[in-house]
């Protein structure tokens, strides 16, 4: 009799235990606008009390979570594929769970105006934010959002959530601990600094590892890869080397886009990679891989971060009130042909 009851519960029979609405109900469970976090909260420990939210999703065959992605256009047209990339992945991770994705881009527009994504007026779950967003727009999303928020490769500091980003500040203390066991003194880092969290991080690894080494850090050989605003990385300030009597001997770079684009430059000035300056990247990926060039870097596991962003939002979804966590993923370095060993 009981079993019979549990399988029949509707909307109407939660909203009738807790004394509300069943709109108020129906937009609890899809993720609209209208409740707050804790009376979702109670939708959501009363339906699965009534048995309501496992058997309704069975029943009708639905997904069972529908995860939303938000990402500022600025890096899809910096690097499409990378991008592209790390949604596949995520597709891929959540089709293992039988989660469903959708991803929104946001335009700069939307972004200045803090404009809620239109996927937050519709019925997911959760919202992954994938890439960083200026702190006026993540503080918009954590006022405004009624699902949780999970960060990934993002300003974690400033999301009210869960996030998985790679080992930025490891990964950059061990390229630059690489070119400096290669015989480096004088290494130069490439990226916009205050441009987006990994780029900052990846600094404070190379900062690190020069400090630790007893090297110093040059301001004139820190070069810029994109506009801040924009992400393009072919205004004039990007990629203004030194004079070459003041050229470093080395240079890591922030991502292997701009490594590919700094050897360019070099070419362009008449220095031959590795044997005149040597040159190491950081992601293990580009957009258009060319065979004559081998590039020393660290590859990021974006497969691994992936699937712990999955980890983290079931974790979520079944107790909606644990502590949030943040949680590295480890990388690996990757050698290729743009480091010259030095035994002087």
């Amino acid at each position: 009799m009981g079993e019979n009851m549990e399988q029949n519960v509707t909307m109407s029979d939660i909203a009738k235990a807790l004394g509300i609405s069943t709109v108020a109900v129906s937009k609890a469970l899809s993720g609209k606008n209208g409740v707050s976090e804790n009376l979702r909260k109670e939708v959501f420990e009363t339906a699965e009390e009534l048995g309501y939210e496992r058997k309704e999703k069975k029943k009708k065959g639905k997904t069972s979570v529908t995860v939303g992605v938000v990402v500022a256009d600025r890096f899809m047209a910096e690097n499409r594929s990378y991008y592209w990339r790390i949604y596949q992945e995520l597709t891929f991770a959540a089709k293992q769970k039988q989660y469903f994705t959708l991803l929104e881009v946001i335009d700069q527009k939307a972004e200045k105006a803090g404009e809620l994504p239109k996927l937050l007026q519709g019925s997911i779950d959760c919202l992954i934010v994938l890439g960083a967003f200026s702190g006026k727009y993540l503080d918009m999303l954590n006022r405004k959002a009624v699902v949780p928020l999970v960060g990934l490769d993002t300003i974690y500091e400033q999301i009210n959530g869960d996030a998985v980003i790679a080992d930025n500040t490891i990964g950059g203390y061990r390229m630059t601990e690489y070119l400096i066991q290669s015989g480096y003194h004088r290494i130069g880092y490439v990226g916009t600094l205050k441009a987006t969290p990994s780029i900052d991080d990846r600094y404070m690894g190379y900062c690190k590892a020069m400090f630790f080494y007893g090297l110093s850090v040059q301001e004139a050989w820190l070069i810029k890869d994109r506009d801040i605003e924009s992400g393009r990385m072919d205004t004039e300030e990007c990629f203004r080397l030194p004079e070459k009597h003041d050229m470093p001997e080395a240079f890591f770079c922030n991502s292997d886009l701009s490594a590919m684009i700094l050897i360019g430059k070099l070419r362009d000035k008449g220095l031959k990679v590795p044997e005149d300056v040597s040159v190491v990247g950081f992601d293990h990926f580009l957009p258009e891989p060319s065979e004559d060039l081998q590039l020393t870097t660290y590859e990021v596991d974006i497969r691994g971060m992936a699937y712990e962003v999955m980890e983290l939002i079931k974790d979520r979804m079944e107790k909606r009130d644990r502590p949030y966590r943040l949680l590295t993923v480890r990388g690996k370095t990757v050698s290729g042909k743009t480091v010259k060993i030095r035994n002087d």
